[in-house]
């Protein structure tokens, strides 16, 4: 009998563990990268279509250390060919959570939707859903719906 109940437990241990190896995320293994938007719906159309008129691209830069930044690139050509170079304007950390769901936290102020009319939420970090295919990402944000492609 005592034989038979840990016989039963190891195989409950077992089961659990292999659950949770097929728990986790959609995006390991895709998100590391730079990506462009390249549109936007919803209340975030207005802002990618003043982008676009100042000839410029919201660019995210996810690294395999889990920090991030988001740039602003022009898309005007320079004098002898080449686009024009960028730094970070904001750096931040991000998280692969289960599914789609990404975790974007230490966010700067100016990314924060209150007090800085940023993007993602009020507060110091944002729950995103982000899908990736191949070489096409959609960042599926509260009234906003990024698609963005890969640099390369």
């Amino acid at each position: 009998m005592h034989l038979t109940a840990r016989s039963l437990l190891l195989f409950v241990v077992g089961g659990i563990a292999l659950i949770c190896t097929a728990c986790g995320s959609n995006n390991q293994g895709k998100i590391v990268g730079k990506w462009k938007i390249v549109s936007a719906t919803g209340e975030g159309d207005a802002g990618f279509k003043q982008w676009e008129k100042a000839k410029v691209a919201l660019v995210f830069e996810f690294k395999e250390d889990n920090t991030a930044s988001m740039n602003i690139e022009s898309t005007e050509e320079k004098p002898r060919g080449g686009k024009q170079e960028s730094t970070p304007v904001f750096t931040f950390k991000y998280k692969l959570m289960n599914g789609d769901i990404v975790e974007l936290y230490d966010l700067p102020k100016e990314m924060q939707g209150k007090g800085g009319g940023g993007l993602f939420g009020s507060k110091e970090k944002a729950r995103e859903k982000i899908k990736i295919s191949g070489d096409n990402m959609t960042i599926f944000e509260d009234k906003t719906t990024m698609n963005l492609v890969r640099m390369k």
